[in-house]
């Protein structure tokens, strides 16, 4: 009996940390939905960006099945670490293969030179569909972006070299 509660123990903590380091949410790739985007979003990047604020802000889903998402980027990022965000986050939306087209807006926190605050988009990066399927997001270079997206855009303070 003594020999049990160590292991006992060691059980119940095991369980304990799988139950709070699985926080994926279940996404059904076949419904293009704002839920499944979310998910399916946050299952790959996190669900926070900078200052704590929800990774998404806000997702849409036109009758032609265009997405549009506008995200909140990690705080005190740069360009680069954006891109590859967005590469994790392209290889989970391009399982909604009835999506179209998929654009993405990043968005931090930019502070005048009077101490404002203000959401500014940083990047974005809008892929059509024939593009996402000749793509392995694993091993995309991010520099291949410019070339590769139908709309690319990083905003002039921020750089990628």
């Amino acid at each position: 009996m003594g020999c049990l509660s160590p292991i006992l123990f060691i059980i119940i903590i095991g369980i304990v940390v799988a139950s709070c380091t699985n926080n994926k949410k279940e996404v059904n790739y076949s419904k293009l939905n704002n839920e499944n985007l979310s998910a399916a979003i946050n299952n790959s990047v996190g669900d926070t960006g900078h200052d704590n604020k929800k990774r998404v802000i806000k997702t849409k889903v036109d009758s032609s099945n265009y997405v549009m998402l506008r995200l909140n980027a990690d705080a005190s990022t740069d360009a680069k670490k954006i891109l590859y965000d967005t590469n994790d986050v392209m290889k989970e939306l391009k399982k909604f293969k009835n999506a179209k087209q998929i654009t993405i807006w990043w968005y931090e926190t930019a502070i005048d030179d009077k101490g404002n605050k203000s959401e500014i988009p940083v990047v974005k990066v809008s892929m059509d569909r024939d593009s996402m399927d000749d793509i392995d997001f694993e091993n995309f270079p991010i520099e291949s972006y410019e070339k590769y997206s139908k709309d690319y855009f990083v905003h002039p303070s921020w750089s990628i070299k």
